[in-house]
């Protein structure tokens, strides 16, 4: 069986996978372009056929049949994801950005169980089939899976498929693990997730089917933050790597960015502009695995968008572009790299693509130097490209040596492991932070960065 991306409430099982970016390339020809859903002409729309395993959600103290979980639970989030809309000038009201559409095809001929689970998820070589939503109501599809797929840990999982060419899904399931929703008796753990986390998991992992990657901004509040301490923050991505909230049930506009640039409207490249460039190693060769984050001066937390240096290519291809997309004209933006966060517990960058087995570390985090070096950047109008200086980093000697711009005494940020919390285990909500002065300590000295660089301009 092919390697699957997971999503832990408590922590996160390190496969093949990405931050900030598509999730699935073409890895044949090595060409840049990610996978996408097929593409209907006549309706200008990327199209996602879906069907239903009808069973039920859970047979614990919370029972959802699959007719109410299509209706009552998935249908809306698809509705979100599909409606993506943002605005494209601060007077200007928000406009659609995403071009798909889901297309329900009603149930599947029989209950997926642990005895017939793998002929749903592993259709014939070739076939294009719509993709499968399967409710494992107590854990046991998992649990037939392999000691690797913990049913008292795992809240869901999720793969699109990919035809021949690498550049187009043929196919993809999600699976739901009902045993860990709260109040099923059939769980021994007291980790299970609310209904309303569990419906936060289920639009994560619906954003893995449409081949959006994981994905990491605001580092500092999602790990600074944990159970009811993350409640209400809006900073935290639906794509980020775990569940911290509830709150990220709701797009943030890294994730509405995200699926607009993997499936755009014409007025999403018309209205909106673009920033490319590339980070190098000290050698002039592609730097893969350094994540790169545009963001608002005036709204750095919300206005965010992610991506990965090299996201776009096969392991070894020695390619560090990337792409930051839906930057709203008129806007100054600040472009800020930085290593993959890693803690004590949950080592968010391990296995991810295209970094292979580790991504690089030690260089710490700074900002991109713009054209003529600038500390910030903007576009005038819609439809422009904004090309950065190339970052070049020594990972030798942990810095960046190029192309980034100073922040004053201390700039770059230091390692990426300083001052965020380590986390662990809970009986009542995943996650705890046990370091929360060196976070708040960390957040003062970052804000106190940016500061100096607007009064620097």
């Amino acid at each position: 069986m092919k390697k699957i991306l997971l999503l832990s409430l408590i922590l996160l099982f390190p496969s093949f996978l990405q931050a900030g970016g598509p999730w699935k390339v073409d890895t044949i020809t090595n060409s840049g372009v990610p996978a996408r859903w097929p593409y209907d002409e006549d309706t200008g729309k990327w199209i996602i056929h879906w069907r239903v395993d009808p069973g039920p959600m859970t047979d614990g103290a919370i029972r959802v049949s699959s007719e109410a979980a299509v209706r009552d639970w998935i249908q809306p989030m698809l509705t979100e994801w599909q409606s993506v809309k943002l605005p494209y000038a601060a007077d200007a009201d928000p406009i659609q950005t995403v071009a798909i559409e889901f297309v329900l095809d009603g149930e599947l001929p029989e209950d997926i169980t642990a005895a017939n689970y793998e002929r749903w998820l592993e259709p014939g070589e070739g076939r294009y089939t719509p993709a499968f939503v399967i409710f494992d109501h107590d854990g046991s599809i998992l649990e037939a899976m392999g000691e690797e797929y913990d049913k008292n840990k795992l809240v869901g999982l999720a793969e699109p498929l990919l035809d021949s060419t690498e550049m187009r899904i043929r196919g993809g399931y999600i699976i739901l693990n009902g045993r860990m929703i709260n109040g099923n008796p059939s769980s021994t753990t007291d980790a299970e997730a609310t209904p309303e986390q569990f419906k936060a998991v289920i639009k994560h992992e619906f954003g893995h089917l449409l081949n959006l990657a994981h994905a990491v901004v605001n580092t500092e509040i999602a790990l600074g933050c944990a159970g009811d301490s993350c409640n209400g923050n809006q900073g935290i991505s639906t794509m980020f790597p775990d569940l911290r909230t509830v709150a990220q049930y709701t797009l943030h506009v890294d994730d509405k960015v995200g699926i607009s640039w993997l499936y755009p409207t014409q007025d999403f490249q018309d209205k909106f502009c673009v920033i490319t460039g590339e980070i190098q190693d000290e050698d002039g060769k592609g730097l893969q695995g350094v994540n790169v984050i545009a963001s608002a001066v005036n709204d750095p937390w919300i206005d965010a968008r992610s991506f990965q240096s090299g996201a776009l290519y096969a392991i070894g291809t020695e390619n560090g572009r990337y792409i930051l997309a839906g930057l709203m004209p008129g806007v100054d933006y600040e472009v800020r790299y930085e290593e993959l966060p890693v803690t004590e517990e949950t080592d968010i960058s391990a296995g991810y693509d295209p970094c292979s087995t580790e991504c690089p570390s030690g260089f710490g985090s700074g900002l991109i130097a713009g054209p003529d070096g600038a500390a910030s950047v903007h576009c005038d109008e819609g439809g422009r490209t904004i090309g950065m200086e190339t970052l070049k980093i020594s990972l030798a000697e942990g810095r960046a040596i190029d192309g980034s711009v100073s922040e004053g005494e201390g700039g770059g940020g230091g390692s990426g492991k300083k001052g965020w919390c380590q986390l662990e285990r809970t009986a009542d909500y995943g996650l705890r932070t046990t370091n929360f002065l060196g976070v708040f300590v960390f957040i003062l000295i970052l804000l106190a960065f940016r500061l100096h660089i607007g009064r620097a301009r």
